[in-house]
């Protein structure tokens, strides 16, 4: 289990650690999970980009 895990932080710190689809908020540049449709920062909630 631990091997995996190594795995993971390495491809981690060669990798930005975003998925295909996760888009960016263009008002706080907050990187938001593909699935949401509105930004997560509590002071915004613009909806997601078309």
């Amino acid at each position: 289990m631990m091997l995996f895990y190594d795995l993971f932080v390495i491809v981690l710190k060669f990798t930005d650690g975003t998925r295909e689809n996760d888009w960016e908020c263009p008002n706080f540049e907050n990187v938001n999970f593909a699935f949401r449709t509105v930004c997560n920062m509590r002071k915004c909630s613009k909806p997601k980009p078309a």
